[in-house]
């Protein structure tokens, strides 16, 4: 993910703001800030991580959606769910390099 993020701010940089659903907690948060601070560190892009309950939040709503159609596209090869929502897609396969290896 934070490969991914820098990739894409590496045209329009600027803060970052990750707001994550505050269900993660314990271990769960700790791991992932500990693999994803190194990297957002390593780019110099400046960035706030927040962790707050998005139950009733649009934005955490429209994340889960498209979380949610593109799981049926790649699990089930049904693109209907996701060809509904309106503007341009963008895919990073985060496995591309084909190794259960990750910093």
């Amino acid at each position: 993910m934070g490969k991914y993020l820098v990739s894409a701010l590496a045209s329009k940089p600027g803060p970052l703001v990750l707001l994550f659903d505050s269900l993660l907690t314990g271990k769960g948060k700790n791991a992932f800030l500990k693999s994803i601070k190194p990297i957002l560190n390593e780019s110099g892009v400046k960035y706030r991580i927040a962790f707050r309950p998005v139950n009733h939040d649009i934005n955490g709503q429209a994340a889960d959606y498209y979380s949610w159609s593109t799981f049926r596209w790649l699990e089930r090869g049904d693109a209907k769910w996701i060809e509904m929502l309106p503007g341009r897609h963008t895919s990073f396969d985060l496995f591309q390099s084909k190794s259960t290896r990750h910093r």
